[in-house]
């Protein structure tokens, strides 16, 4: 894979701090998804004067050439799943069942997980595996985690906190495989089996009464500090058993990662939708349009009810855009605040150097991807859907 092939390029290589041993270090489809994104990168341990330089694994590039690519949003995929069954053992077989299914039909699964207990009920997602292997006396073979066909990440926090980090991780892949699946002239939204290519299985609309790269309430009640008190594992088949491990490179990646993003509030939500709205209306609109109109909004209550940017047309395959934050941090300078955009603040978005928020770079990205793979129909005309996601009978009806 070239250099100009990554979503990034940068000049020097983001440098990521790790008190692990690297002598066995060896790339990941996670790792991967790091290198992809920033486009140079290496873990050092100083400690141990040790340095090395991520690589792409061949479990991300063959993504291009297997099934159905499904992330789930576990806890809310659990909640929806028990809110129709009210009964463990049949959440945990409709669950390991659908992915034994899916697997022997090539499919790939990404899933990043955390504590999840309904009532009585303990859903942790290394039970429900070894509950569901009881329960179906079927075991997923141990080369589909070997291969990273399925990949099993669970966040942890030393402190019992409601939290929105495993939101942003599954994103963070979503975006990543979204991004290498249009540069490898592949459709994410190409119907295999009943679901799109790239499928992310969730009821969560990521409406803006919420920031995704925001620090809850309880994260800052308990003065959580994510360098010092989050922690990554990964299941695995262990013979028998299915076991949660500490996944020591990647846990490095993955704080470093959170750490830098999530700078803000969970309810730091003034300006955010139009902001954003206006930063994808000036990614999607080409350099010769450079008096093309800027809403400022997705939908509002007056005609045009839905932002005519944001047709379904301009949504294709074909109109690859330029994913780097170098580019959408140039046309961000080119914004300024004016009597249409009266619900935006820009300078929000923007750091005391006047580049845009990091996070703010990512946050397009993620609604991107929503309008880009969803779809909602208004006066006969297909518009992306910008909180897209699925119903909760579509989600039983997937999964049962």
């Amino acid at each position: 894979m070239t250099k100009h092939a990554f979503i990034n390029n940068p000049l020097h290589a983001v440098s990521i701090p790790t008190d692990t041993d690297l002598t066995y270090y060896s790339d990941s489809f996670l790792s991967s998804c790091f290198k992809y994104y920033y486009g140079k990168i290496q873990l050092v341990n100083k400690s141990l004067n040790q340095k090395v330089q991520l690589q792409i694994s061949e479990s991300f590039l063959s993504v291009k050439n297997t099934g159905t690519l499904i992330i789930i949003d576990y806890p809310n995929v659990m909640y929806t799943l028990h809110e129709k069954y009210k009964n463990r053992n049949a959440v945990i077989k409709h669950f390991y069942n659908f992915i034994k299914r899916h697997l022997l039909n090539k499919c790939r699964f990404f899933i990043v997980s955390k504590q999840v207990i309904i009532g009585d009920n303990n859903y942790n997602i290394e039970n429900v595996f070894n509950i569901g292997q009881q329960l179906t006396k079927n075991k997923i073979n141990s080369s589909y985690f070997l291969n990273e066909s399925i990949c099993v990440f669970n966040i942890n926090y030393k402190k019992k906190v409601s939290s929105s980090t495993d939101d942003l991780l599954s994103w963070f892949i979503c975006v990543n495989l979204f991004a290498y699946l249009l540069k490898s002239k592949q459709n994410p939204t190409a119907k295999q089996m009943g679901l799109k290519k790239l499928t992310f299985l969730t009821n969560d609309k990521q409406l803006f009464d919420k920031n995704l790269f925001g620090l809850t309430e309880s994260e800052k009640k308990q003065h959580i500090n994510i360098l010092k008190d989050l922690s990554l594992s990964k299941l695995i088949l262990n013979g028998v058993y299915y076991e949660m491990v500490k996944d020591l490179y990647n846990s490095s990646l993955v704080i470093h990662f959170l750490s830098k993003y999530v700078i803000a509030n969970v309810n730091d939500t003034e300006n955010i939708e139009c902001n954003i709205t206006v930063l994808l209306e000036s990614l999607m609109n080409p350099t010769h349009k450079k008096t093309a109109k800027l809403y400022g909004y997705y939908r509002q209550n007056k005609w045009p009810e839905y932002n005519p940017n944001f047709k379904k047309h301009n949504f294709t395959k074909k109109q690859m855009l330029n994913f780097s934050y170098h580019n959408l941090n140039k046309k961000q300078k080119l914004l300024t605040q004016n009597s249409q955009l009266t619900s935006c603040k820009l300078n929000k978005m923007r750091n005391n150097n006047n580049g845009l928020k990091e996070y703010y770079y990512l946050y397009v990205f993620i609604k991107y991807v929503q309008l880009f793979l969803n779809t909602t129909n208004y006066d006969n005309q297909q518009y992306g859907d910008f909180f897209g996601s699925y119903s909760k009978y579509q989600i039983i009806k997937i999964i049962s």
